[in-house]
């Protein structure tokens, strides 16, 4: 080997050192930084005319394991679904409050039940009544306060899509542009790890919000697809696109989320492609498979409206079963005059069978006259406005029928008078209602849906109006209709808390027969269930993320200890080289010496 030649091993030498010590010093002053990624020299034997020439320092190269980065992009998208799942039922979980909790809808329906039997233990007590009318108001407001909840988070759920949806297009533009950037060093035969270490950051960030796959051309730039299968960056840049709703209720249609190709200028070409369906919660199709995105659509098309409808059916059983009952009494004294809930013109179809009695009552609760009794069978009426005739020929001077305003009303035409209703055997074709419950002339509870659940105004203002008693079937004019004393309708609604009722499946819920308390009950109970389950789940895929970011961190992390160990080595190989380079100066001084 010429003294040149050594020469030039000890200069290689010390090159490959220096490199070295670089890379090591890169790594220990970026050892607490998020997302870094430990680098190492690439050094090769140097072969020239096949001899052995000293050492090639080769590309700066990152130390990772594809394998495991893509591991870890799946469970942050698992991840980041069950965290944004349990923290919403956590928000659900303060509204609902506890099974066993005095703020529950449960215990208000226990008081609501309890009011009402203390009433019809001392039916004339005035402020027993009140009580019954304040109860029922906290059973209003809390099932409407539910599910006007449940709409609100759907609101929430809702405008995360939007953020969510803006943070994703704010990520594959920040990938967009680190592609061209790695590309353009690579083609240059640069170093793009820092770059690529970015990038990797920006990726995982991504794939919490969506799951994604990702793979990597040989310029270096990174195609990413949606797990359901469209593409949302490659060598053009894509965006998504949504607009939240408004305002939310059950019946909202929500928007697209739609995809869109960009050109060099930053303006949409071609068609949009679906990420995600339009319409209401039962229509939209989603085929996100995982990340915060496909948590929130879950939460806001499948959680809440499951709530919703279980709220819905206690709501709706609640109203017709207190209704009924409600509707087949009378208060004492009896009102001057019964306005009906239900909207109905003069011209709308009707048809009932059976039996109906009306009377106008004085004060006493005795009859101004004889009672009116209408056969619906027998009168042929066939439409409102011919029942009301039908009424109003019944009934005389004493009282008279109409429709006002787009609801049915019975009055007395002597203010001082009352007016009251035995529904007897009397029932409207196509329901299992009688008339008055029908129409609704005397509910206790108001409302078409949940969110609108209220006790009627009327009995709010004037808690005497609540129905104790029934019209007497038999009594006659001047006889008492109504008694002071008469408990059986307030004796009959108590019962309700105790009564079996048949409920279909509902979201979850299985059919069978509960108490309205066991029901409610059921509710919050199966809601304490999910929530529960949701919460393990959220902890399941944080330990498993957690163990997932360790593994890989091991590999690409920094570890001080190694890189101080590995100084030692390349300052040893430095000092190696420099004697080699000295021992070959002294070779040259020798050799000049000589000539």
């Amino acid at each position: 080997m010429s003294i040149s030649q050594i020469l030039q091993n000890g200069l290689s030498g010390l090159r490959a050192s220096q490199a070295g010590l670089a890379a090591i010093s890169q790594n220990i002053a970026n050892a607490n930084t998020v997302g870094y990624s430990r680098q190492s020299v690439s050094l090769e034997q140097q072969v020239i005319n096949g001899v052995s020439s000293g050492v090639t320092v080769g590309d700066t190269k990152r130390l990772v394991d594809n394998f495991l980065t893509r591991e870890v992009q799946i469970q942050k998208a698992s991840e980041g679904q069950a965290k944004v799942v349990s923290e919403f039922y956590n928000n659900i979980q303060t509204r609902f409050g506890t099974p066993d909790g005095n703020n529950s809808l449960s215990a208000d329906l226990s008081r609501f039940g309890a009011a009402l039997e203390t009433l019809a233990i001392n039916p004339e007590d005035p402020a027993l009544r009140f009580n019954v009318v304040s109860t029922g108001v906290s059973v209003a407001r809390g099932i409407s306060e539910l599910a006007a909840g449940m709409q609100t988070l759907r609101g929430q759920a809702d405008s995360g899509v939007d953020q969510t949806v803006d943070q994703i297009n704010a990520q594959l533009s920040t990938v967009f542009t680190l592609n061209a950037a790695i590309s353009r060093i690579k083609a240059q035969g640069g170093n793009t790890a820092a770059l690529e270490d970015q990038r990797d950051v920006t990726l995982s960030q991504l794939s919490k919000n969506i799951a994604i796959s990702t793979f990597t051309r040989s310029s270096g730039e990174v195609t990413i697809l949606a797990q359901g299968g469209l593409t949302l960056l490659d060598t053009e840049l894509r965006e998504l696109d949504y607009s939240p709703a408004t305002s939310v209720s059950a019946n909202t249609n929500f928007g697209a989320v739609s995809l869109f190709t960009l050109n060099i200028d930053g303006q949409r070409v071609g068609s949009a492609q679906i990420l995600v369906g339009a319409g209401s919660s039962s229509a939209v199709v989603n085929n996100i498979t995982g990340g915060h995105l496909k948590g929130l659509l879950d939460i806001r098309d499948k959680v809440l409206p499951d709530l919703d409808s279980q709220i819905s059916a206690l709501a709706s059983t609640v109203r017709s079963e207190y209704n009924a009952l409600h509707n087949s009494g009378s208060s004492f004294p009896a009102v001057n005059s019964l306005t009906g809930t239900r909207s109905v013109a003069n011209g709308d179809a009707f048809a009932a069978t059976g039996n109906l009695r009306i009377a106008v009552l004085n004060a006493d609760g005795t009859l101004v006259a004889d009672a009116v009794d209408i056969d619906l069978t027998a009168t042929g009426a066939t439409t409102v406005g011919a029942l009301v005739a039908t009424i109003n020929t019944a009934l005389g001077a004493n009282g008279s029928a109409a429709v006002v305003n787009g609801k049915l009303v019975i009055s007395a035409t002597d203010s001082t008078k009352g007016i009251a209703i035995n529904t007897r055997d009397s029932k409207v074709t196509g329901t299992t209602q009688g008339f008055p419950d029908f129409f609704g002339l005397n509910d206790f509870f108001i409302g078409t849906g949940s969110t609108d659940f209220a006790v009627r105004t009327d009995l709010i203002n004037d808690p005497s109006r609540v129905a104790m008693g029934k019209l007497s079937t038999t009594a006659t004019s001047g006889k008492s209709g109504i008694s002071v004393g008469d408990n059986s309708i307030i004796t009959s609604l108590s019962g309700l808390t105790q009564k079996g009722i048949t409920f279909a499946a509902v979201s979850g819920l299985p059919a069978g027969t509960f108490t309205l308390e066991e029901y409610s009950g059921a509710i919050l109970g199966l809601n304490a269930v999910q929530a529960a389950r949701a919460g393990e789940a959220a902890e399941l895929q944080g330990d498993l993320l957690e163990n997932l970011v360790f593994r890989k961190t091991s590999l690409t992390g920094v570890n001080v200890d190694e890189e101080l160990a590995n100084i030692l080595v390349f300052q040893n190989s430095f000092a190696a080289s420099a004697r080699v380079i000295n021992a070959a100066q002294e070779l040259f001084d020798a050799l000049l010496n000589i000539v």
